[in-house]
């Protein structure tokens, strides 16, 4: 199947994607977030009102992960949108829920003990150390440097889950997806 997806739409869904926490709130979590970076995604694949309405409420659900490593999640749904736009049969709402749910949990895991559990505390103690030296550069140094790793992070994550969204899905229906899903 040709895609409908292009990168310039890849990568407007990175951009919106860090906007992931902008609407966080204790019914949805990121469910709102989730939602407004897909809107574009949706709106390009689905010309029929009813589709677009079946996505969206597909989206504005629950959603919690870690805001720096979910990128290959929405690389990954937005692939399986597109299939699922395309009239692929063996994408349906409950495999791209299930994705969704199956990789937020360990995605966060990793990002809170790596990211904000090492990485995070690791930058601050040297940059705290070089601004108690009287390097005025400092704060600078830890904001550049920790927002280098989390663009690059969302920006390979989004990419690379759009790219492989299809050997995932193969990997996975492989590890039986679906008995897991249902445990």
């Amino acid at each position: 199947m040709e895609k409908i997806l292009n990168k310039k739409d890849i990568t407007r869904l990175f951009i919106r994607s860090n906007a992931i926490q902008s609407a966080f709130n204790f019914e949805t979590m990121q469910g709102m977030g989730f939602e407004w970076a897909m809107l574009p995604i949706i709106n390009k694949l689905y010309k029929d009102p009813e589709k677009r309405k079946e996505a969206y409420r597909r989206h504005i659900g629950y959603f919690n992960s870690h805001p720096w490593t979910c990128g290959p999640i929405f690389g990954i749904v937005a692939s399986m949108e597109e299939r699922m736009a395309m009239g692929d049969e063996d994408v349906t709402e409950e495999s791209i829920q299930g994705v969704k749910g199956a990789l937020m949990g360990p995605l966060a895991g990793i990002g809170d003990s790596l990211l904000w559990g090492t990485l995070r505390p690791i930058v601050a103690g040297v940059c705290a150390s070089m601004a108690l030296a009287g390097n005025s550069l400092a704060p600078l140094i830890f904001a550049v440097g920790l927002n280098v790793i989390h663009f690059g992070m969302m920006y390979w994550g989004v990419s690379f889950g759009y790219n492989f969204a299809d050997q995932f899905m193969t990997k996975m229906e492989s590890m039986q997806i679906k008995v897991w899903m249902e445990a």
